[in-house]
């Protein structure tokens, strides 16, 4: 599923939030490794953007296949993983604040899934998640669609998308996939 598919399926950014927003939040529980759900998916929407509106069965049943395909996604490494972002013909201003708002989310479901100070974790990854937080902050100075700034934010995805790779097999290790609830 890309980006386009999971907006048309899910329907308005304002009645449902970001796809962005729901892709980084399964991947940060997905990264925990706590078990997940479309319902708990949809209470910590719920609790980030103030998603009020139930959700209609084809839109759960398009989160669920998000579920489903981002933990094979995320098992699989580096090879098929990306993040669910506006097509290169969007805004490159639009596209860094959806960068920022899906590493807020991701870190939200990190954290909304167990993850804290208590947790034993590697310095790269804590490390990373610093630089998450950071990144969570970003904006565009320069609206300009110049090659260098098309290069930064490039350059920002993947080092997010490798990351989020290094997470995952820091806390999910394979041969221990995550788990989603039914």
């Amino acid at each position: 599923m890309n980006y386009a598919e999971l907006q048309s399926r899910l329907g308005t950014k304002a009645e449902y939030g970001p796809v962005e927003h729901w892709h980084g939040l399964a991947c940060g529980l997905l990264c925990s490794g706590r078990p997940t759900s479309v319902d708990l998916l949809c209470r910590l929407m719920s609790e980030m953007i103030g998603l009020e509106r139930a959700l209609k069965h084809q839109q759960e049943d398009a989160l669920e296949q998000l579920l489903g395909e981002t933990s094979q996604q995320l098992d699989e490494g580096q090879l098929t993983f990306n993040l669910l972002l506006p097509e290169e013909d969007e805004d490159l201003a639009q596209r860094t604040q959806a960068l920022c708002d899906w590493c807020e989310s991701f870190l939200f479901g990190l954290f909304a899934g167990g993850l804290n100070s208590e947790v034993d974790i590697a310095p790269d990854v804590s490390e990373f998640i610093a630089d998450l937080t950071e990144i969570s902050r970003a904006g565009i100075e320069d609206n300009s669609a110049d090659e260098d700034n098309e290069f930064h934010y490039h350059e920002l995805v993947e080092y997010v998308r490798v990351g989020v790779l290094l997470i995952n097999e820091e806390i999910n290790p394979i041969g221990n996939p995550q788990q989603t609830e039914h």
